[in-house]
């Protein structure tokens, strides 16, 4: 979106500004203290500079599949929004990244959400409340879900645990069982798994593919606070991407020194934590390609006037987070999770697709309010794309 000067005011647009503005044209002469020009003057005109062009990462026959798919679930479900975010695991290009309800790209400054419609009623047009309240709206609704929001994870959060306790070897992944009676108390509070089932006896693998609360709590619980917060903070949960994009939100955490056992309870089957989908999609991405933290970025190239390539955009390493060997456990663990677990809708016969199911109740919107979501990657053997719902 631009401005009335033509200048970026919002997305890539604005990020990019002066890679795209390029420079206007002018002619300078000299005048007198009443700006007459002066008979023994000069002129000297200097020619506009078209700007440069950028190219995107993202895949506009990928892209048009969360689009369509995002639309009907809106309508399908009722649902206040919906978000998807698709990202190339090794590198970290966003290959499509999109938010329903949006808004009319060829008419930038038109609300199309009812719901805000309804709100800037409730102001007298004209008036300078009601033009405050209209820009606060048009820009909310120009604002990616994916990189200004943030929300709690839910269950996709529980991939984070197992990969944590792992890497420090808190259970022999190939040994270690956990009897699952549905109920577990930390401290002075319980916790109990989904529908106060009992999951009984079960494997690590298993625990992850039963979505299971408490086996979870348990791992935290052995890690400890210390423990894991150092992966916490590795897998980027305590700071932003660094995304070219503007208005990046930032997770809202318990810091360090002040998580008690119970905050690490909550936290670590994904509740009392609120993250950007970025930065899950960026963490659940470092356990497909190897363990490598991955900085995300939208624009792959700039280019000149003429389409000429003047620069391209090298992956960049954040930092590693797991080794190899645990990133394959954990491959291997999400795989079972869609062939046998909570996330076998999204099996299909002839890929192997490791994921995750989540459901997050929304606390701060009253009862049986949830955000569903679901993390996957493929091929689980190989991981090349990383998917987010």
């Amino acid at each position: 979106v631009v401005n009335a000067d033509n200048h970026g005011e919002t997305g890539i647009e604005s990020w990019y500004d002066e890679v795209l503005s390029g420079e206007k044209g002018r002619i300078v002469t000299a005048k007198d203290s009443n700006q007459n020009i002066l008979e023994t003057s000069y002129e000297t005109y200097f020619d506009a500079v078209e700007g440069n062009g950028i190219v995107l990462t993202i895949d506009s026959k990928i892209q048009s599949y969360p689009e369509n798919a995002l639309s009907k679930a809106l309508i399908d479900t009722g649902a206040k929004g919906t978000f998807g975010i698709v990202m190339d695991v090794d590198t970290g290009a966003i290959l499509a990244m999109s938010d329903k309800p949006d808004f009319d790209l060829n008419n930038p400054r038109v609300l199309n959400s009812n719901a805000a419609k309804a709100e800037l009623k409730k102001f007298t047009e004209g008036t300078l409340k009601y033009q405050t309240k209209y820009a606060e709206l048009l820009h909310k609704q120009w604002n990616s879900f994916c990189v200004t929001s943030n929300y709690e994870p839910g269950s996709t959060f529980k991939i984070f645990t197992a990969a944590a306790a792992i890497e420090e070897n808190i259970i022999d992944y190939d040994s270690y069982t956990y009897n699952c009676e549905s109920l577990v108390k930390v401290a002075d509070k319980e916790y109990h798994c989904a529908n106060n089932k009992a999951h009984g006896v079960q494997s690590a693998t298993q625990g992850l593919m039963h979505s299971c609360n408490t086996f979870f709590i348990t791992l935290g619980q052995k890690m400890g606070v210390d423990t894991y917060y150092k992966y916490f903070e590795a897998f980027g949960f305590t700071e932003r991407t660094g995304i070219d994009l503007n208005n990046e939100a930032m997770s809202v955490v318990h810091s360090q020194d002040k998580m008690s056992i119970v905050d690490l309870a909550s936290t670590s089957f994904g509740q009392s934590v609120r993250i950007t989908p970025l930065q899950l999609i960026c963490g659940v991405s470092a356990i497909a390609n190897g363990g490598n933290l991955m900085k995300p970025y939208l624009v792959a190239g700039i280019t000149d006037s003429e389409g000429n390539i003047l620069s391209k955009t090298e992956p960049t390493v954040r930092r590693r987070v797991i080794s190899e060997e645990t990133s394959k456990t954990v491959c291997s663990m999400m795989e079972a999770v869609v062939k046998e677990g909570t996330g076998k809708n999204a099996y299909l016969e002839g890929y192997r697709v490791a994921g995750k199911t989540g459901t997050a109740q929304k606390l701060d919107s009253g009862a049986n309010t949830y955000i569903a979501s679901f993390i996957a990657f493929a091929p689980a053997d190989d991981p090349e794309v990383a998917i987010l719902v």
